[in-house]
């Protein structure tokens, strides 16, 4: 399966390599990284094009327990739709919230 994760991260030291290190723990070959920081230095925003025969669930779940990950949004290999979004609040509430088809094209048009 080919997906691409967009994550948004406290940018701490080591931050950006814990992220890479679990995603090839966890079975799946990076494809692409590209990383920047926001305006105010305090986030950085990471997007990874991976690739591997496990589920891009189980991984999206495992990167949202990263201590410094805030938000994860997988996008399909298609780039046609948002699968979920994942924030640490609803995810540790359980409640998993759908992300709108208008808001996932926004998020396309970066791509």
């Amino acid at each position: 399966m080919n997906a691409t994760l967009s994550v948004r991260m406290n940018a701490t030291e080591g931050s950006l390599l814990r992220l890479i290190g679990l995603v090839g723990r966890r079975g799946f070959s990076i494809r692409r990284v590209e990383a920047t920081h926001t305006h105010n230095g305090r986030w950085l925003e990471a997007d990874l094009a991976v690739t591997g025969e496990r589920s891009i669930d189980t991984l999206q779940r495992h990167v949202s327990n990263l201590h410094d990950v805030e938000t994860v949004t997988v996008l399909t290999r298609d780039r046609s739709a948002v699968d979920r979004r994942i924030d640490r609040e609803s995810f540790s509430a359980g409640r998993v919230s759908m992300t709108s088809p208008v808001e996932g094209s926004r998020l396309l048009r970066r791509y």
